[in-house]
């Protein structure tokens, strides 16, 4: 071979390896290895492509969750779409699960140029002490008259 064509393949192959390597950190890549990883139940790989905020709500997943995930049915999902926002920090991917047709989205924030899984929970500290704004179903708190004890 000449000089040129193994100049040529070395460059196409370097490209092709770039090429490779970069779209493994898209966002579409990096929903797709969450969600097999959350799918298998292997909390710690999930935990690779989250936020550290997600991956301590992983952390308690996977203290809940069943030692025999044998009995779990996998769900299969399909990524449907990427969007990356204009400033490059924040992207959505869509995805459809079979037991759910409707659309779902996953947020993902780019840290230190890596793509994360970013779900916001909600701050829910004690909601589970409080009811709801408005909830008339609700029984009022005790007031101090209503705790004394009577012999």
């Amino acid at each position: 071979m000449t000089k040129a064509i193994k100049s040529g393949l070395i460059v196409l192959i370097a490209f092709i390896t770039m090429t490779s390597c970069s779209n493994e950190g898209s966002p579409k890549k990096v929903a797709e290895k969450f969600l097999t990883a959350l799918n298998a139940r292997k909390w710690d790989e999930a935990k690779k492509y989250s936020t550290e905020s997600f991956g301590k709500f992983l952390d308690m997943l996977k203290s809940f969750s069943a030692q025999d995930s044998s009995q779990v049915k996998p769900v299969k999902f399909e990524i449907k779409d990427e969007k990356i926002a204009a400033d490059g920090k924040t992207a959505t991917v869509g995805f459809k699960t079979e037991d759910d047709p409707s659309p779902k989205t996953l947020d993902l924030t780019k840290i230190d140029g890596v793509w994360k899984v970013d779900i916001k929970l909600p701050d829910n500290t004690h909601a589970m002490d409080q009811p709801a704004a408005g909830d008339s179903t609700a029984a009022p708190a005790p007031s101090p008259a209503d705790t004394t004890v009577h012999k």
